[in-house]
């Protein structure tokens, strides 16, 4: 590795990066509506290895030396609010949609969609869009709503979609572990899900990736987890165990290799080596110098 010339000359070096964007909104606290969707992801591969559930690689990402870039760590929306966008450099991972308020439709997402409002036939309710290669349309229903749409990682089709009560799955990625492997093997090897699980309708559960849980009728539901971009989960209105829940924040994660690594960061990230690289997570904004 080391310094080389980038596509305009000028010195610098190519980085492996994983964005993934702000969660959705938890549920309205009036009536029984379905979390937010989950956030997105987006990673490159300096030496060509697939991206998440094995599709190929986003193109590589350059960095001019001597440059400071922006790591930008998306919020987790709040009530009936969808999650804001990361971004590093000009890479951007959407945040996740919302729920639909009461007989309402979802929130598209640029992730994740959110679960649609409660159904009534003349209201034409429908679960929220998620983006083109950042995650999966929210579940639908047509007595309750669905739960939201878990994110995708830079790949169509990716991302799970909630169905019934449950949030979708969000997608594993490899930025910090190399190729997960697969099959019987990954339990002694998981994979690492960063891009978030949507949130949950009441009684049912968030999608892996840090979806929060829908309510029940002896718990409250839960948050999207932090730092994952996992969706909110359902509420249920005027309830002993009544709560308003958001999404979780999103992550920016760059891995750079050891000898192209400068040190020269702000905003606090955690800095560990896993063999030839350095792994950055900026668990909040911050800025990278190359």
């Amino acid at each position: 590795m080391g310094a080389s010339f980038g596509p305009d000359g000028e010195n610098g070096y190519y980085i492996e990066y994983l964005i993934v964007g702000g969660g959705g909104g938890g549920g309205s606290n009036l009536y029984d509506d379905a979390g937010g969707g989950g956030a997105g992801g987006y990673r490159s591969s300096i030496a060509g290895n697939p991206t998440a559930n094995y599709n190929p690689p986003e193109p590589k990402l350059w960095l001019a030396s001597g440059i400071t870039y922006q790591a930008v760590v998306g919020s987790g929306g709040g009530l009936n609010s969808s999650g804001s966008n990361s971004y590093f450099h000009y890479i951007v991972s959407q945040g996740g949609g919302a729920s639909g308020g009461h007989r309402s439709s979802g929130l598209n997402g640029g992730s994740g969609g959110g679960g649609n409002g409660r159904y009534d036939p003349s209201d034409n309710v429908r679960s929220g869009y998620g983006w083109y290669g950042q995650g999966n349309d929210g579940g639908t229903k047509t007595d309750y709503p669905g739960g939201g749409g878990g994110g995708g990682a830079a790949g169509v089709g990716q991302g799970g979609t909630g169905t019934g009560k449950a949030g979708g799955a969000g997608v594993w990625s490899n930025v910090e572990t190399g190729i997960p492997s697969t099959g019987a093997s990954e339990d002694a090897n998981p994979p690492v899900y960063r891009a978030g699980g949507g949130g949950a309708y009441g009684g049912g559960s968030g999608g892996i990736g840090g979806g929060g849980n829908g309510w029940n009728t002896s718990s409250y539901p839960t948050s999207g987890a932090a730092n994952t971009g996992g969706g909110g989960g359902g509420n249920k209105g005027n309830h002993a165990y009544s709560a308003s829940v958001a999404g979780g924040s999103g992550i920016v994660i760059l891995k750079i290799h050891n000898n192209d690594y400068t040190g020269t960061t702000t905003g606090s990230p955690t800095v560990t080596t896993i063999g030839d690289y350095k792994i950055i997570k900026f668990t909040s904004s911050g800025s990278y110098t190359a």
